[in-house]
């Protein structure tokens, strides 16, 4: 069982073996954990300045809301495009976003 279980182990992870995948995936990392400290601050800043549960609520959607409209064209554009411009593009929008 045991050499089942290592070569599995080295199929999984064999992706992190290249420097640029391990760079992306940290970079990825990190940008998640900033993206939900941000969601976390400005979902309580809302409840602490309105007490509403209602308009938290409405911040949430309102945050989600683009990307129902946007999912159909981005997919096009997905199919289209460069992945690489792709992943820049995305990730700059991303930062501004942020800023």
């Amino acid at each position: 069982m045991a050499p089942l279980v290592t070569e599995r182990f080295r199929t999984t992870f064999r992706a992190l073996r290249y420097r640029d995948f391990r760079l992306f995936f940290a970079g990825q990392g990190l940008s998640l954990v900033g993206t939900w400290m941000q969601q976390v601050a400005m979902s309580w800043l809302m409840y602490r300045l309105t007490g509403s549960a209602f308009m938290l609520g409405a911040m949430a959607f309102a945050t989600q809301f683009p990307s129902f409209l946007m999912a159909p064209v981005a997919g096009v554009l997905a199919d289209r495009l460069s992945r690489h411009r792709i992943v820049i593009a995305t990730q700059a929008l991303s930062m501004l976003q942020a800023a």
